[in-house]
């Protein structure tokens, strides 16, 4: 306390309270150096800054927001102290610009309430229009409706950011009856908590394939990874369907998938077999959703979805880069470099000839990135009168680079004419999996695997 204030020249002695000033440079700097700091050395990696808005803190209002300065030096401060360290921050809405300093927080939710689950996809989604793309929204149901619980917790594996949060519902009147919404979803019985596990894992198992759609639109200033459907189809009067109330409650998540979370309540008990309807609508000749490999083609669908489901769609022939489907553990490592197997997901529709896609790799933590210490494996497939060729071909150079191992998981195909060692196929699902001749780690390094397939199935 003692150095804080002599960064901003008060006498310690006089035991007078310190006001937060967002204009004084030199009190942001006690904050950040003599305050913050010794956290940061801790192990904190980020801060969440809360009830600054509007006026007041040295701040007229209006355009001067101390939220938006505050995030602004949070976000900045690694790189004044000559540290690579990238910035975050999670913040309220400082106005215009706060797209800039991620994550976005959205404030509190109004009420535990079906049409407030229903307005946070379409929140979330036209927020890309002002450039903002990545809200945080607090994930949580109220204890007397484990249904809106598991509802709201998938629509966040499939948002921009997945954060649970209770925001403050775990004491006051409530706590005497035990009514208060405390985001604790290990403790819904076992039909409720496997929804939401299956939701928590599916987040995971799409690591790479966000992290490539995280860089991608880095790279083009103008993109979002969470974006309405007339971003990439203004000319398509369906793709504006998504209202505020929940009609058709879809997005487009990455390059390659729409994202469809149910936010309707269902036509019974949930425990006994019944499902909640919604139509939604997708754009691309043929669709392919994640979960079932079902084939849909271009235009509207009316869907029954079961507790456990969350509807997503893969473009046919997409490559979708995931971590493996095995029983992994939730809270996946900070670098994808970590990641030893990358499997390719390629969801084959009746006409797909070909598909691409592509794995992102940095080291999760700095900004190197920004000077080209990164790489991209990129994937395309092609069918072929025998089968299907893969090839893998390394973009970039990243230091911290090691060799991996790649698997491809093709749906809705037929089974191979001849063995291939380390292949096995799923009757089920209609599954092959295949590893792939890995490429080198130098900019440039590629590899072909040729896959023998019977005749090429939709």
């Amino acid at each position: 306390a003692a150095a804080a204030a002599a960064g901003v020249t008060v006498d310690c002695a006089s035991n007078e309270t310190l006001a937060f000033d967002a204009t004084s440079e030199a009190g942001f700097e006690a904050l950040e150096d003599e305050v913050l700091a010794p956290l940061k050395e801790a192990g904190v990696d980020f801060f969440w800054i809360d009830w600054q808005q509007g006026d007041g803190h040295g701040c007229a209002g209006g355009p001067q927001n101390p939220t938006l300065w505050t995030a602004h030096v949070r976000s900045t401060d690694a790189a004044r102290n000559g540290d690579d360290k990238r910035g975050m921050t999670l913040a309220r809405f400082g106005g215009m610009g706060a797209q800039r300093y991620p994550v976005g927080f959205s404030g509190d939710v109004k009420g535990l309430t079906w049409p407030n689950l229903a307005f946070q996809p379409y929140f979330s989604a036209t927020a890309a229009n002002v450039g903002y793309g990545y809200w945080s929204h607090d994930l949580v149901g109220p204890a007397e409706d484990a249904e809106l619980h598991v509802r709201w917790l998938q629509w966040g594996a499939v948002s921009g950011v997945t954060r649970l949060h209770d925001r403050g519902m775990s004491a006051g009147p409530c706590a005497a009856d035990h009514t208060c919404a405390v985001d604790e979803p290990w403790k819904l019985n076992s039909t409720y908590l496997g929804a939401v596990r299956g939701a928590l894992r599916l987040r995971t198992r799409l690591l790479p394939y966000l992290a490539a759609a995280a860089r991608g639109a880095w790279d083009d200033a103008g993109s979002q990874m969470l974006r309405p459907m007339y971003h990439d189809f203004p000319d398509e009067n369906d793709a504006y369907l998504n209202d505020a109330d929940g009609h058709y409650p879809q997005y487009l998540l990455g390059p390659s998938l729409v994202a469809a979370p149910v936010v309707a309540k269902m036509d019974g008990d949930p425990e006994t077999g019944h499902f909640a309807n919604q139509t939604i609508w997708l754009p691309w000749s043929e669709s392919v959703e994640l979960a079932s490999g079902r084939v849909f083609g271009k235009g509207r669908w009316s869907m029954d979805a079961g507790l456990e489901d969350v509807p997503v769609f893969a473009e046919a022939g997409s490559v979708i880069p995931a971590l493996p489907g095995r029983n992994f553990g939730l809270g996946a490592a900070a670098s994808l470099q970590d990641a030893d197997t990358i499997e390719l997901l390629v969801f084959l529709g009746a006409n797909t000839t070909s598909g691409a896609g592509t794995v992102y790799d940095d080291d999760g933590s700095s900004t190197a990135y920004v000077s080209g210490d990164c790489a991209w494996t990129d994937a395309t497939w092609t069918r072929t009168e025998d089968g299907v060729d893969v090839i893998l071909k390394t973009r970039g150079v990243f230091s911290s680079a090691t060799k991996r191992d790649y698997v491809l998981a093709l749906a809705n195909a037929p089974p191979l004419t001849s063995a291939v060692d380390g292949s096995s196929y799923d009757g089920a699902s209609l599954t092959l999996r295949v590893p792939l001749k890995a490429p080198g780690l130098k900019d440039g390094d590629a590899a072909t695997t040729s896959i023998p397939l019977s005749a090429a199935r939709g």
